[in-house]
């Protein structure tokens, strides 16, 4: 996933894949898309469900319940430090 800032400090992730997340200053996801596909759900609307949740609680989410280890390995690595890094560097 890579990141794309915009002006009001808000962190966008995507896989170019048709997942997609955006979070703002402090980690918390405004929009989600596409995490039907990453992550076992039996809720149809697993998207509208993560907004509010934080990028911590996303990550225990695909920890939990990701289709695999290497969805979560990548999801710590490309967007959960990223995005920690980038709003410690903002602070």
């Amino acid at each position: 996933m890579q990141e794309k800032k915009t002006n009001k400090c808000k962190y966008r992730f995507s896989n170019g894949k048709g997942t997609d997340v955006i979070f703002d200053s402090k980690g918390r996801i405004l929009n989600a898309k596409g995490f039907g596909l990453l992550m076992w759900s039996r809720s149809e609307n697993i998207d509208r469900e993560l907004i509010g949740k934080s990028v911590d609680e996303l990550a225990k989410m695909l920890k939990e319940h990701g289709g695999s280890k290497e969805i979560y390995y990548n999801f710590e690595i490309q967007v959960h430090l990223e995005l920690l890094k980038s709003m410690l560097e903002n602070a």
